[in-house]
């Protein structure tokens, strides 16, 4: 069951593990939103887009006006899909002690998300 614990850990930080995890069991692209502020080093939020268009991440699917409501604060430029090579490196955390636990939280919670999916 994900639990509220599930979602801070997925909304601060292990959102991109899982993001990726899931990409790469189902092949969804991951996609994420950006800040304006800095370019280089994106604040972001990751999450995949499912064959119906919406977008998955640990609270379930929305569609894009819900996520740009839902981080407002960090004034996104939009949805945009990504390559997780693109990402900054110290937000793919997997191998890191911090990473296999992300990595083995997300393990658990990835089949109850694509159910919803």
């Amino acid at each position: 069951m994900i639990t509220e614990d599930d979602v801070d850990l997925f909304t601060r930080g292990g959102c991109l593990v899982l993001a990726e995890m899931i990409s790469e069991q189902t092949g969804w692209p991951i996609c994420a939103l950006n800040t304006v502020d800095e370019p280089d080093e994106p604040d972001v939020h990751a999450f995949v887009r499912a064959p119906d268009g919406l977008y998955l991440d640990i609270e379930g699917k929305h569609n894009g006006e819900e996520l740009m409501g839902r981080y407002s604060c960090w004034s996104p430029t939009g949805i945009t899909q990504y390559d997780p090579e693109d990402f900054p490196g110290d937000w793919l955390q997997k191998g890191e002690a911090s990473g296999r636990f992300y990595e083995r939280r997300a393990g658990e919670v990835i089949p109850e998300l694509l159910a919803m999916a």
